[in-house]
């Protein structure tokens, strides 16, 4: 861990911080990364969140509902957001079948079940897919009213468009539900690294409050994409 936030403060100056991927459904996410930084229990992210912090950057974790054990996927979420330090909570919400396969009330019983946990005023953020292709009634209208910010996942080159069409299409979309917006962009899959850059600087130009960039630790991703 002492690695990775060497590799990010000596790299990339401008980051502030890692969300980290704590769980999948009610599982912890070692469960699917074989990888011994993979986080096991709310030990694994109170170790990542001091790693952070002993070079001043933030930890926010996020994780995969699945809407079929509303219970134990909640006390995932809530008990890595509980670790002290960690700033905020991301829940993505996808279609498929290793994400959302509940339903619309088993959403809102989640989301009740953390809002009671976390409190108001508690961070948590919407990962979503914002090209208009998943129906509201489920991957949509049950969530909003729950969430502080809206993570649009943005991948041009994986969504077969240019670095403006794909920004315009998630920000038109979402910019009428008047959340601040965090775009979640694109530096896998061999995007070319000016793309990165681009990325980021067309997001602030439409409003957006934040950056992410997906991911660190892909194979595809080194000193260029830094």
């Amino acid at each position: 861990l002492g690695d990775v936030s060497r590799i990010i403060v000596d790299t990339m100056p401008n980051v502030d911080g890692v969300f980290l991927q704590t769980s999948q459904g009610k599982e912890w996410q070692s469960k699917f990364d074989n990888d011994p930084k993979a986080v096991n229990g709310p030990g694994a992210v109170a170790q990542w969140v001091a790693a952070m912090e002993s070079r001043g950057l933030e930890t926010h974790v996020w994780g995969i509902p699945h809407g079929l054990n509303v219970q134990e996927e909640a006390n995932r979420f809530i008990e890595a957001a509980k670790v002290p330090g960690v700033k905020s909570l991301m829940l993505d919400v996808e279609h498929g079948n290793v994400y959302y396969r509940g339903t619309a009330d088993a959403a809102r019983q989640l989301m009740t079940l953390l809002r009671n946990a976390l409190g108001p005023n508690f961070h948590i953020g919407f990962i979503l897919d914002a090209r208009r292709n998943r129906p509201f009634n489920v991957f949509i209208d049950p969530w909003l009213p729950f969430m502080d910010s809206l993570h649009p996942m943005i991948y041009p080159k994986d969504f077969g468009k240019s670095v403006t069409d794909a920004l315009d299409t998630g920000f038109g979309f979402l910019a009428p539900f008047g959340k601040p917006i965090i775009p979640m962009l694109q530096s896998y899959n061999a995007i070319p690294p000016a793309d990165i850059t681009l990325q980021g600087d067309e997001a602030f130009k439409r409003g957006a409050v934040g950056l992410s960039f997906f991911c660190l630790g892909d194979r595809h991703m080194n000193a260029p994409e830094f």
